[in-house]
């Protein structure tokens, strides 16, 4: 039986970078609940897992993430945010008129998804 966090999707902070990813696994030790992830475009994190471990001699680390070190989130809505966040961009340095995207009605479902 999968678990209920399977296929959700969550975030982790490493570094400053956002790492994006798919719940897989979870399991609960020592009275935490943690979760496996498949990680999306995350060849920074890898390589720099490789290369500490090579450095400090041990194994790589562990694939578990205790559940309070990831953010679950709605990728609609993320896209959302981030497509209003573009267009503010792009009027703020003059390559695009946000105020029309979002203030005309028939274009309001075009602006978030653009």
């Amino acid at each position: 039986m999968k678990s209920k966090f399977y296929g959700k999707t969550v975030t982790n902070v490493w570094n400053n970078v956002v790492r994006y990813g798919i719940v897989r696994e979870s399991k609960e030790e020592n009275g935490w609940l943690y979760v496996r992830c498949t990680w999306i475009e995350d060849d920074k994190y890898e390589m720099d897992d490789n290369r500490v471990s090579t450095l400090r001699g041990i194994d790589k680390a562990s694939p578990w993430f205790r559940i309070d070190k990831i953010g679950f989130i709605n990728v609609n809505d993320e896209i959302s945010k981030l497509a209003k966040l573009s267009y503010a961009a792009q009027q703020v340095d003059g390559r695009a008129d946000f105020d029309y995207y979002l203030t005309d009605k028939s274009n309001i479902r075009y602006a978030e998804w653009t």
